[in-house]
């Protein structure tokens, strides 16, 4: 298993929870403003126990990181989240 096939894999067994996040160019543009370690040091804040520190690394990712933490925390995006566990839940 080779390149992001094993993400895949780890994604169904463990019932990865994948939002469907959407674009926020504003915020975007807020956060693309600032440093990598203010970005990260936000990150780790709203986020204590991340599981993927490589997030940490590169500013993109921790503005994606960011961007989807606190879209989870939106009323929208627990409607989403709790839409994608009942989708999960059916197969079963």
């Amino acid at each position: 298993v080779v390149g992001g096939t094993g993400l895949y894999i780890d994604a169904v067994v463990r019932s990865y929870e994948l939002l469907d996040v959407p674009e926020n160019p504003q915020r975007r543009a807020e956060l693309e403003s600032k440093s990598l370690e203010e970005l990260s040091d936000y990150l780790v804040s709203i986020k204590p126990h991340m599981h993927n520190k490589t997030d940490l690394e590169d500013k993109n990712r921790v503005i994606k990181a960011i961007l989807i933490e606190e879209f989870s925390k939106t009323e929208e995006g627990m409607k989403n989240r709790e839409e994608k566990n009942e989708e999960v839940r059916s197969w079963n």
